[in-house]
């Protein structure tokens, strides 16, 4: 049996999606699927890096695109269906494959209905991301809009042309659901770490605190990760200024994004915040385990849409975790269920500040490291995911046979 694969995105456009593709492929492989895959790679961006597609066993085909930097969302988008369609002019690949993966993107519904329509192969839709909510989330686009609707439109199609469909996390699952979505369809499958390792890094071996000129005596808490339109990053600099007299817990900001610039200049004037650059794949366990808390902020809303990438990773590291986010979400009490560390409103600095404050002055966090180890083994380890993954292909496989 043979799987095909259209790799829309570079790896330097989302290393998320390069470690979680590029390993579920491996993982078919290993499975004894066949793949094809057509990836496209940027021809004019000096950013150009390796694309995650580089698999030797794999019959790849690699297409050109130009660099759309950040030009104009709709523009964008057109030219992201206009791939997708030049993608099925190479029709050999999809025709000697048996099962179609879309990992999702705003055109999917274009893919689907090629792979499903014209090719008539078995689908998977893997969402990580709820089009054209998130676009909503992100200020883009004004939900019951016209293009909202457009967009909702189409991604209900793709939706029926799905044979199964696999959301992230709980809260997608549901929103799915609401959408009308057969429930027979959907598999949760979490997102996975880099591997399935369980450590945190020793203070004398962690790269990021030698360079960063940390101190074990200090309490830092860290928020790592992109500074965009979901991550109320703001929420983290109005709890570091309630707790500007605690002299023994400093905040560590460590990332980029669009919102950097207005992050930084709510933090003027505070000197319990220190900014750091966005750090390199490699240093993500070494980040993650400097901190005596993780700080993982949400704007209202966002976790019915999204699933922070850092999850798997960051639990892995056992460190204890503060999630600012909507407390009726699974995600909340998948987090409360483990004890991994208190959740918080998403809007109030206060209860983040004191959900710090309490970890700081705890005699001793062990449990809560001990928690976090526990829920990365039992809910995104690669073993767990894969294994869900399998029996999907599995069940395709028969489906296919009969």
């Amino acid at each position: 049996m043979t799987l095909f694969y259209l790799q829309m995105r570079d790896f330097h456009e989302s290393l998320s999606l390069n470690h979680l593709i590029k390993s579920i492929l491996l993982n078919c492989l290993q499975k004894g699927l066949s793949l094809n895959i057509i990836g496209y790679k940027q021809s004019n961006n000096p950013k150009e890096g390796a694309i995650p597609v580089d698999i030797g066993v794999a019959r790849t085909m690699i297409l050109n695109r130009k660099y759309q930097g950040k030009s104009h969302f709709l523009r964008r988008y057109l030219y992201e269906c206009w791939l997708v369609v030049r993608a099925a002019f190479h029709a050999k690949l999809w025709k000697e494959s048996d099962i179609c993966l879309a990992y999702s993107f705003p055109s999917s519904f274009i893919y689907l209905w090629v792979a499903k329509t014209i090719f008539r192969k078995k689908t998977i839709f893997w969402i990580q991301d709820l089009w054209p909510d998130n676009a909503v989330e992100s200020g883009i686009i004004r939900k019951g809009s016209v293009p909202y609707k457009l967009f909702f439109a189409m991604e209900k199609l793709a939706y029926r042309k799905s044979d199964v469909i696999i959301p992230i996390s709980e809260d997608i699952q549901q929103r799915l659901l609401d959408y009308g979505v057969p429930e027979t369809k959907l598999n949760v499958i979490h997102n996975w770490g880099y591997d399935d390792s369980v450590q945190t890094i020793p203070w004398n071996e962690n790269r990021f605190a030698v360079q960063a000129g940390l101190s074990e005596d200090i309490f830092y808490a860290i928020y790592a990760g992109n500074v965009g339109a979901v991550q109320n990053v703001e929420l983290v600099i109005s709890a570091a200024e309630l707790l500007m007299e605690r002299t023994d817990i400093r905040f560590l900001i460590v990332g980029d994004g669009v919102s950097l610039s207005a992050v930084k200049k709510k933090a003027e004037g505070l000197s319990n915040i220190t900014f750091f650059p966005m750090q390199p794949p490699e240093l993500a366990r070494h980040v993650y385990s400097a901190a005596s808390v993780n700080i993982v902020p949400l704007r209202k809303g966002i976790i019915y849409t999204a699933l922070p990438s850092k999850t798997p990773v960051l639990l892995s590291c056992g460190r204890p975790v503060v999630a600012s986010l909507d407390l009726d979400s699974h995600y909340a009490s998948l987090l409360q269920k483990y004890g991994i560390g208190p959740v918080t409103p998403p809007e109030d600095a206060q209860a983040l500040a004191d959900a710090i404050t309490h970890i700081a002055d705890a005699a001793d966090a062990t449990g809560i490291a001990e928690n976090a180890r526990i829920c990365f083994e039992d809910q995104f380890s690669q073993k767990t995911a894969f294994r869900k993954f399998n029996d999907i292909f599995r069940r395709l496989i028969i489906e296919l046979s009969q």
